[in-house]
């Protein structure tokens, strides 16, 4: 294949399920000091542009971590997602974060309708330290979410609206809408599919 011709691929073993930034932790061998892009296993973002790239873009120009999230505007919903604070800047789509907060209360809701859909993060060597003291959060894990928070009140730390429809595949239910809207996408499986519905 051409893409293991132009990188590198290591992998480790979280040793039991504590959170995603124990995960995390496990690949600092492999990252050492350098910038990384760290994303979650079970979403999936369609766009034109791969938002990590778009993240990437934003990081060259900031020099500082960033995390994609989304806009939206029904506040029960936002509820149900990690929420992201912070100051619009002048570069369209970007914010200046001050928090995380994670599934706040309606009433507490980030006042920019800022989400985090699809885990998406570029991140710095300033997260491992951090990390390393992270006490357990909710549901007695290690978040990275926690981490994140505790840097972006130390440094600068960015927020980006990224371009690109956030599909999730956690559940057996998400996963088949996310399997059909790619379908949908094909001719000849859109055919099948709107011939199988009609049925």
């Amino acid at each position: 294949m051409e893409l293991t011709k132009k990188a590198n691929f290591f992998y480790t073993r979280q040793s039991s399920p504590k959170g995603n930034g124990h995960a995390l932790l496990f690949a600092k061998e492999f990252i050492g000091d350098d910038p990384f892009a760290f994303s979650d296993g079970d979403s999936i973002i369609d766009s034109k542009t791969p938002v990590t790239q778009q993240l990437i873009k934003v990081f060259h120009k900031h020099g500082a971590p960033v995390i994609g999230v989304q806009h939206i505007t029904d506040k029960k919903a936002m509820t149900k997602y990690g929420n992201v604070y912070g100051t619009p800047q002048k570069d369209a789509r970007v914010f200046r974060v001050s928090k995380f907060a994670e599934k706040p209360d309606e009433k507490h809701v980030s006042p920019h309708g800022l989400i985090v859909g699809g885990m998406r993060y570029i991140l710095t060597k300033d997260i491992w330290p951090i990390l390393e003291k992270q006490a357990a959060g909710r549901g007695g894990e290690i978040w990275l979410s926690d981490a994140a928070n505790t840097l972006a009140k130390r440094k600068k730390f960015f927020a980006y609206e990224y371009e690109g429809k956030y599909l999730d595949t956690g559940n057996k239910e998400a996963l088949l809408k996310a399997a059909i809207h790619f379908a949908m996408k094909d001719p000849t499986m859109r055919t099948e599919i709107q011939e199988l519905v009609s049925q």
